[in-house]
C-alpha cells in the first residue's frame, strides 16, 4: 500500500535532470495566466491594481513570485494575495501608455510527465494627466469658509477642514451625513450633503442613477426639533388637566387631540433607535474614486456596474483589501477598499 503510494509522488515531483531555468514552481495543469488591471486608466499618481491570476488543478504552493520587466516609469508595490493571484498596487508619476510584457509561465505536468509553457499576455495601462488640481465648486468652498466663522458641530468643523485645507470632497460628503444623522435638524449638515451630492452629480445612465440615488429619508426631522419635544411635554400636561378635571365630552375630544401629540418622544426615540441599529450593522460609505462593482472580491470577478465618485453606500463585510458594499437600491457587490472612504469603520 505504501510502495504505491511513495511511487505516485515520485511520478508528481518535478525531474530535477532538465528543469528549466524559469520554472515557476507549479505542479499540475493545465494552467492558464493572465493579467488584471483594474482600473485600466488611471490619472497620474493615482493608484490602481494589477493581478496576475492563475488558474487550474494543481499544487500552486511552491510557486515563486513572478519575475515581471515592469516598464519605465511605473511603480509596482507588492500586495497580500491568496493562493493562485500575485497582486500589485501600480502608479506612475506622469502621463503615458505603460505595457506590462507577456508573462511566461513554466510548469511540470505529471500526467504527461513533460514540462509545459504558457503565457499571459501583455496589458497596457495608461495614465492620464490631470490637467488641474481637483477644483473644488465655488458653492461648496463658499459653505465651508461659512460654517468655519461660527460655532458648529465637530463634524461639519472637519467637512469644513477638508474642503479648504485638502481638497476633499469625499471626506467632507461622508463628514456631512455623518452630521446630519447625529442631528436631523442641522441645517449646515443638510445644506453642505445637498452641495456634495450636487458636486458629484447623478449618472447619464437612467438605469445607474437608479442604482445610485441616495437613501432617502422617511422620517421628517422636523419631528427631532426641541419645540416638538416642548410641545408634547405640554400635550402631557393638557392629558392631565383633561383627565382630572374635564368634563366627560371635553375629556375625550381632548384626549382625542393630544394624545398623537404625546406619542412623537417615543416615536422619535424608536426610529432613533433602529436607525442606529442600522448604521451601526452596515456603516455608511462613500466611494472616493470610479470604480468598477463587483460580484467578488477580485479582479478576476465580473463587473457588475460603473460605480462614479461620490456614490453612496453601505459597508457589509470586508475581506483582505476588498470591501462588500450595498448599494441604497439594494444591489450587493465588491469594490478595492481604497476606493472607499468610510471614515474609519474598517
Amino acid at each position: 500500500m505504501i510502495a504505491p503510494l511513495l511511487l505516485a509522488l515520485l511520478l508528481a515531483a518535478p525531474p530535477v535532470a532538465g528543469r528549466p531555468a524559469d520554472f515557476s514552481g507549479a505542479v499540475g495543469g493545465p494552467f492558464r495566466v493572465e493579467y488584471v488591471l483594474d482600473p485600466p486608466t488611471l490619472s497620474v499618481e493615482q493608484a490602481g491594481r494589477l493581478t496576475l491570476t492563475i488558474r487550474g488543478d494543481g499544487d500552486l504552493t511552491g510557486v515563486r513570485p513572478p519575475a515581471i520587466s515592469w516598464p519605465a516609469g511605473l511603480v509596482a508595490d507588492p500586495l497580500d494575495a491568496p493562493p493562485g493571484e500575485f497582486r500589485y498596487r501600480v502608479r506612475a508619476a506622469r502621463p503615458g501608455a505603460f505595457t506590462v510584457p507577456r508573462y511566461k509561465f513554466v510548469y511540470y505536468q505529471p500526467t504527461l510527465r513533460a514540462w509545459q509553457t504558457t503565457y499571459a499576455e501583455p496589458v497596457t495601462l495608461t495614465v492620464e494627466a490631470v490637467s488641474s488640481p481637483l477644483v473644488v465648486p465655488p458653492a461648496v468652498r463658499e459653505w465651508a469658509r461659512e460654517v468655519r466663522t461660527r460655532p458648529t458641530s465637530s463634524e461639519i468643523t472637519r467637512a469644513a477642514d477638508a474642503v479648504l485645507d485638502r481638497a476633499d470632497t469625499t471626506a467632507a460628503h461622508l463628514l456631512c451625513w455623518q452630521a446630519l444623522r447625529a442631528d436631523p435638524t442641522d441645517a449646515d449638515a443638510a445644506r453642505g450633503l445637498a452641495l456634495l451630492r450636487a458636486e458629484a452629480g447623478t449618472p447619464g445612465d437612467p438605469a445607474l442613477a437608479t442604482e445610485v440615488a441616495p437613501e432617502t429619508v422617511w422620517y421628517p426631522g422636523v419631528l427631532f426639533r426641541p419645540a416638538v419635544t416642548m410641545l408634547a411635554v405640554a400635550a402631557w400636561c393638557g392629558i392631565a388637566i383633561c383627565l382630572v378635571r374635564g368634563r366627560t365630552a371635553l375629556r375625550w375630544a381632548g384626549l382625542a387631540i393630544l394624545l398623537p401629540v404625546s406619542t412623537i418622544p417615543a416615536f422619535n426615540l424608536l426610529v432613533s433607535s433602529m436607525r442606529d441599529a442600522h448604521d451601526h450593522a452596515a456603516p455608511f460609505a462613500v466611494v472616493a474614486r470610479p470604480t468598477e462593482l463587483r460580484s467578488g472580491n477580485g479582479p478576476a470577478y465580473p463587473a457588475i456596474l460603473q460605480l462614479p465618485r461620490g456614490t453612496e453606500c453601505r459597508t457589509l463585510f470586508r475581506r483582505g483589501d476588498w470591501w462588500q458594499i450595498e448599494l441604497p437600491a439594494g444591489r450587493v457587490g465588491w469594490i478595492p477598499a481604497d476606493f472607499l472612504c468610510t471614515g474609519g469603520t474598517e
